[in-house]
């Protein structure tokens, strides 16, 4: 597979796990031996919020997770609430907990279904009705879980276990069938490490391709649209155990630093961003297959580097 390059230096290329198992789950395939595989049931408590109504929100007050923020708001993390509520009325609502991870309970449509993402304010907060809640009672890395409850494997375990016509719902008695694959609690902080980086790399260049779109708004969509699609499936193949990445994510900076770098994209080239070559995407596999089948091109498939992701 091609290496991802991240300013100056070539991380280590992603191979799958040496070691792997079947994992028993429908569309999951094989795990790292050492993974384990379960339902979040077997995981933590799940339950039904509670709430108000919009009428509620404040400028300031207590954070507030709503359902519908689920799908407009929040992708993967609830890093900061969009609404807040008085907190003398804070009784009528659920209490949420730092690694609670939120499920929408409704939705328009069946591929969104169980929208999710997990709680990371730090403090007091609530969510609102028609979230589930579900609230971990093994050691976890809270980020590691909501990469995993919503990558694109969990979303179509999610599609399948929605229920209605006009509005879509899903439920707890569905819902704890949900499975995931949990790797050594080490091992899910390097995963967690590994994304979050290689995503800001990713977002950098997509932002770097949209102050294009007046000048070449059909290759700008094209190129984008691209990019997404790989972030997609290379999310959903790190957190599922398909590409290891314990040797590329401990030869990363913290998290801190690359925040630091990427505030702005004014060091991405524009011009050389927009050479993106337009192969057609591959229909099926895995993040590797696509980078060897030239889903992406060699180029554009080093993320990190200058004028890259």
């Amino acid at each position: 597979m091609n290496s991802i390059s991240d300013r100056g230096h070539r991380l280590p290329a992603l191979e799958p796990y040496p070691a792997r198992k079947d994992s028993g789950v429908d569309g999951l395939g094989e795990v790292p031996t050492h993974w384990e595989v379960r339902r979040i049931g077997q995981i933590g408590s799940l339950f039904k919020g509670s709430g108000g109504t919009k009428e509620d929100a404040v400028p300031d007050g207590m954070p507030c997770v709503r359902y519908g923020d689920l799908y407009t708001h929040h992708e993967f993390f609830v890093r900061k609430a969009k609404s807040c509520i008085p907190e003398e009325h804070a009784a009528r609502y659920t209490e949420i907990r730092y690694g609670d991870v939120l499920f929408a309970g409704s939705g328009e449509t069946i591929d969104e279904i169980g929208k999710s993402a997990v709680n990371l304010i730090q403090g007091p907060a609530c969510c609102g009705g028609d979230v589930i809640v579900l609230r971990p009672r093994i050691q976890a890395k809270a980020e590691f879980l909501g990469y995993a409850t919503d990558c694109a494997y969990a979303a179509h375990q999610k599609a399948r276990m929605g229920r209605g016509f006009t509005i879509m719902h899903i439920y707890r008695s569905e819902l704890k069938h949900l499975y995931v694959a949990l790797p050594p609690l080490a091992e899910q902080a390097a995963v967690v490490h590994f994304l979050d980086h290689v995503d800001r790399r990713i977002q950098r260049y997509v932002r770097a391709m949209r102050r294009l779109v007046g000048a070449a708004a059909s290759q700008t969509g094209r190129a984008t649209s691209l990019v997404d699609e790989y972030r997609t499936r290379l999310i959903a193949d790190v957190v599922t155990g398909k590409l290891d990445v314990r040797e590329a994510a401990a030869g990363l900076p913290e998290v801190d630093s690359v925040a630091a770098e990427d505030d702005g994209v004014d060091d991405v080239d524009p011009a050389e961003a927009s050479g993106v070559s337009e192969p057609e995407p591959a229909a099926t596999g895995t993040a590797h297959d696509a980078a060897e089948d030239g889903m992406l091109g060699e180029r554009d498939h080093e993320v990190g580097q200058e004028g890259r992701p």
